[in-house]
């Protein structure tokens, strides 16, 4: 019997192996939202965030230290990065709307803050002593959950490819012998 089968088996049987024993992947919830600065930097350019809240966040509900993962703001003039909340603050939807129709984010002299306006939502950004503000367009977008498959799954899509890979190779080998007779 030749080795050659075991070849392609083996390696699936690891991999399966070493993927059943990783901790499962933490999700969290992700809002992106982009937007366009008025103030502060230069007019019309393109600004981002985004909002991660732990996977136990319960839709417009506060959010806290307990369920607040970071926010993140991107501009030419201000990366502002909060890891940690001054006070708790009215939450999101499921739909991506503030619950209490404005939202502020604060660590020491870092904050963000949304307010709900007509066509859209103002927003401020401050940190180091620079001010940023836009209107109008922003939209606040629930990007969704952000999820790793489970160790599980990628096993059984392993053993699956492997079972194809073992059918082809079954078959090919038997077309073979059919020929030969």
């Amino acid at each position: 019997m030749s080795l050659k089968p075991l070849l392609g088996i083996v390696p699936a049987l690891v991999l399966s192996g070493m993927l059943l024993g990783a901790s499962a992947a933490r999700a969290d919830l992700v809002f992106a939202w982009s937007g366009d600065c008025v103030t502060g930097c230069p007019l019309g350019e393109k600004v981002s965030a985004e909002l991660d809240l732990d996977q136990d966040y319960v839709f417009g509900t506060a959010i806290t230290n307990d369920n607040f993962g970071e926010l993140v703001f991107r501009s030419s003039r201000l990366d502002l990065t909060i890891t940690t909340l001054d006070d708790s603050t009215t939450g999101v939807n499921r739909n991506g709307a503030l619950a209490g129709g404005a939202i502020a984010f604060k660590n020491g002299g870092k904050s963000f803050s949304f307010q709900v306006a007509s066509g859209g939502l103002n927003w401020a950004a401050a940190g180091g002593g620079i001010l940023l503000r836009g209107l109008g367009s922003s939209r606040f977008i629930p990007a969704g959950v952000a999820t790793v498959p489970e160790p599980s799954t990628w096993a059984m899509m392993l053993a699956g490819f492997g079972g194809l890979g073992f059918i082809a190779f079954y078959r090919s080998r038997r077309s073979s012998v059919s020929a030969l007779a």
